[in-house]
């Protein structure tokens, strides 16, 4: 029987066919008794002991082997081999169509690969967008109860009217409206015949705040809700303020809509040389801090790297509510909410001032200010005169303003990666996932459930699907 023997040096669990270079010899040998065709031996004369091969080839049976083992006896050299069923099928191997987990010359970037570890450090990128509309100096809406314009009366106050102060402006009303001139010039205006000689008196049957229905601190730029052409003295019922001491500007708008941030989320690093799988949410992740709703995680799974995450919001201008919406934009046009959320951007102003319960119970001071106001001038003063006079100072109420810590940062992604230290395509392959011919690939391949048909022994047969679904290289 004719054998051909080579010096040949290939991959295990390889499909590799020695080339014409790497024969040694052919010779025509003699099959040892009782031996198998899978795991032939074969007897050799001593004329042939130059010779060192480790790969065979017995064209007769159309298989290939591996050397295992040569051993002297006498004058004669004993060769053991075994079939090598990767090589010896090599053409039924590459002309089937199978399914394909992994490939060294082809893959699927989509596709997770969990094969390699991470490490512990994570690369950590940030980027900021400035403030667009949000102002740490804000505003304040007030809402009065009052008319409007310069024909102010009592027979005309009626509904609330909103204005817009900047800081500067509430607190020249606000030192107005504490001052005892205000509640001369309140009631000398309400009734221009009352000629009040107590101040004290003055000021505790005229409260000015009490016509502040609402009052909220609104962190946001004053331009984008305040019309600077109409600015107008505020009317407190049928009182209307100095200009220079309470005055704000009429409300162009009540309602903001505006984007608040707007991220593009950067690639994993790996990701030009591994794969679009490593921006998956295993080995990425992002957040955006945005200024009243805190931190929100990015959903990766519905975007990927260089689509852009949004942050809109509608504020109510007269108390500061608010609803944020957190949007996917995966392409140009098309926007996903993912999330709403509602919460109060607005700080309520508590307006109240030191009062003294003069007249000792509230009803006193309701009818003192009805007989003002209905003309029984003296009634009144006799009234007031009174109470002054039995009247013990206790502190009715005290008002505060609660705060609010706004970012003057912005919005803020903060992306975190997970690295892959190394990986090895040549030996491990890509993720493939897809059915091809093995033909069509070379290197490194990985099938599940390979299904071959062929002229072979069954232990044959069991060893190619073996190693083919353990991963074999395509030579």
């Amino acid at each position: 029987m004719i054998v051909n023997f080579y010096n040949f040096s290939k991959k295990e669990n390889s499909t590799a066919q020695p080339p014409a270079s790497a024969l040694i010899k052919s010779a025509d040998c003699y099959l040892k008794d009782g031996c198998s065709i899978l795991a032939p031996s074969i007897r050799l004369s001593w004329a042939d002991d130059d010779m060192m091969p480790n790969y065979a080839q017995i064209p007769a049976w159309g298989r290939y082997y591996n050397i295992t083992n040569i051993e002297y006896q006498g004058s004669a050299i004993i060769i053991d081999m075994a079939v090598d069923a990767l090589a010896s099928y090599k053409a039924q191997i590459g002309a089937s169509t199978q399914y394909v987990v992994r490939a060294a010359s082809e893959k699927d970037d989509t596709v997770i690969d969990t094969l390699y570890p991470t490490s512990m450090i994570p690369t950590v990128l940030k980027s900021n967008t400035p403030n667009t509309i949000f102002n740490s100096d804000g505003c304040f809406v007030l809402g009065v109860a009052g008319g409007t314009g310069s024909n102010v009366t009592a027979a005309n106050a009626r509904g609330l009217t909103y204005y817009i102060l900047d800081s500067a402006m509430m607190a020249a009303f606000a030192n107005y409206a504490n001052s005892w001139q205000a509640a001369d010039d309140f009631l000398t205006d309400f009734n221009n015949t009352i000629q009040v000689t107590a101040d004290a008196a003055v000021r505790q049957l005229m409260r000015v705040y009490d016509y502040v229905k609402t009052c909220f601190w609104i962190p946001l730029t004053p331009d984008l809700i305040w019309n600077t052409a109409l600015r107008k003295r505020i009317a407190l019922g049928g009182f209307l303020c100095p200009l220079a001491n309470g005055s704000g500007y009429e409300v162009k708008t009540f309602n903001v809509t505006a984007r608040v941030a707007s991220f593009t989320l950067p690639a994993h690093p790996d990701a030009a040389t591994l794969g679009q799988w490593v921006n998956s949410s295993t080995y990425s992740e992002h957040y955006v801090d945005v200024p009243f709703l805190g931190e929100i995680t990015v959903p990766v799974g519905m975007l990927t790297a260089g689509n852009t995450i949004a942050v809109d919001v509608d504020i109510s201008v007269l108390d500061g509510s608010a609803q944020f919406y957190v949007k996917a934009v995966p392409s140009v046009g098309m926007e996903i909410i993912l999330n709403r959320i509602e919460t109060h951007i607005g700080v309520a102003v508590p307006i109240n001032v030191i009062q003294s319960n003069i007249l000792g119970t509230a009803g006193s001071i309701v009818g003192g200010v009805a007989s003002a106001i209905t003309g029984n001038f003296l009634g009144a003063a006799s009234g007031i005169a009174s109470a002054v006079q039995s009247a013990v100072p206790a502190p009715q109420t005290i008002g505060g303003l609660s705060g609010y810590h706004i970012s003057e940062y912005g919005a803020q992604l903060v992306s975190t990666f997970w690295r892959i230290p190394d990986t090895d395509n040549t030996n491990h392959g890509s993720p493939l996932c897809a059915r091809r011919q093995i033909s069509t690939l070379s290197g490194y391949v990985q099938t599940e459930g390979a299904a071959l048909a062929l002229a072979a022994t069954e232990d044959e047969k069991s060893a190619v699907l073996r190693q083919m679904d353990s991963g074999f290289f395509y030579e």
